[in-house]
Order: C-alpha cells, then sequence, then structure tokens
C-alpha cells in the first residue's frame, strides 16, 4: 500500500469511526471524538499511522567530551499516564493510604506507563518518590486534578546537566493528548529535545 493509499484508508478509518463514536457518545466534543476515532484505528492496524504522523525528533546535541545528550528534553503526560494515575489514586484510596509500590498496580497499566511513571513527580506535585519503584500521592490534589478539572503543568522541558524541570504547558485532564501524538515511525515513544532558552508559559 502506498503512501497516499494510506491515508485514504486513514481518512475513511476516521470517519467512519466518528460516526459510529458520535451515535454511542453524543455528549463528546468533535475533537474527543477524533482523538478516539485515532485510537482506535491504531489498535486495529497501528502501523497505518506512519503516513501522517512524520517525526517530531531531530539531531541531538552531545557533549564533544562524554557523547551525552545536552540538549533539553521534553517530558509532557499523555492520556495513558493519567489513566495510570487514576488506577494509583483508586488503589491507594482502596487500601486506606497515599503510598504504592509500582508492583501493586504493575498488572493494571501498560508498559508504556509502567516505564514512564516516574515522571509524574514533574507535574505540580501531585506524586512523590520514596524511593525505587515506591510513590507516595497527594491525593487531594490528585483528586482535584481527576474530578474537579484544575490545571496543572501537563509539559515542561528538563535540562539533563543540572536536572532543572522548566514547565512550559499548563491544562486540565482534557487537555492531555494521547499517545499517538508522541510516537514515532516505529510506534515507540519518541524523546523530543531542545536547545532554546525556555521561559515560563
Amino acid at each position: 500500500m502506498n503512501s497516499s493509499e494510506q491515508i485514504k484508508y486513514i481518512a475513511q478509518g476516521i470517519v467512519s469511526r466518528m460516526v459510529s463514536i458520535r451515535l454511542r457518545h453524543p455528549e463528546m466534543t468533535p475533537a474527543d471524538r477524533t482523538e478516539k476515532a485515532l485510537k482506535e484505528l491504531m489498535v486495529e492496524d497501528g502501523r497505518f499511522y506512519i503516513g501522517i504522523m512524520g517525526t517530531k525528533s531531530k539531531d541531538k546535541v552531545r557533549c564533544p567530551e562524554c557523547g551525552q545528550v545536552i540538549e533539553n528534553r521534553e517530558i509532557a503526560l499523555y492520556q495513558g499516564m493519567y489513566e495510570a494515575l487514576a488506577i494509583a489514586h483508586d488503589w491507594c484510596k482502596k487500601h486506606s493510604t497515599y503510598r504504592f509500590k509500582m508492583k501493586d498496580i504493575k498488572d493494571e497499566i501498560g508498559k508504556n506507563e509502567y516505564a514512564r511513571f516516574g515522571d509524574w513527580v514533574y507535574f505540580s506535585g501531585l506524586v512523590f518518590k520514596e524511593e525505587k519503584a515506591s510513590y507516595g500521592l497527594n491525593m487531594e490534589r490528585v483528586r482535584d486534578f481527576l474530578f474537579r478539572d484544575s490545571q496543572i503543568c501537563i509539559a515542561g522541558w528538563k535540562d539533563p546537566i543540572t536536572g532543572q524541570f522548566t514547565p512550559s504547558r499548563w491544562g486540565t485532564r482534557n487537555q492531555i493528548p494521547g499517545l499517538v501524538k508522541f510516537l514515532d515511525n516505529n510506534q515507540m515513544f519518541e524523546a523530543r529535545y531542545t536547545s532554546a532558552q525556555l521561559t515560563l508559559g
């Protein structure tokens, strides 16, 4: 299948799914219906995303001495991380605690979410790390975010040298994009880098 056929297939798939989703979920916004349609199409056949997604990365700038990447790396939330936080919250609530180990929720979240859960420590103080694979939740702030549409930092840049995290975008749970926005041509999560000076947005 050539690229134009891939795009035609994607368009047809999205339209047919959006009609179905609109009937099943009339309360959803057009943007949410589009996102859901893309997710459903990806689950069915993720390879067809290659034609429209393109790549978001560029050549990384490395230290000439040690080879370490010296550009700031973007760290951003996606929908799966939101769902993993909700699962962690529910587990803590059920067990009357605010602490948990990753093994407690491992079977309920995906591999990407398991690997990236530690990034939650950068986002507005909802999660803190106690030790390896062990976290705590600020239950009140987590509930505000999950159920009351409070805004938090949803993306930022981490300096690889100092470890400093600079927020770049704020939003509510409904403004967190799906994972597909961050995948590369091999359907793997793709880190993005910048060497630009950033200011709080």
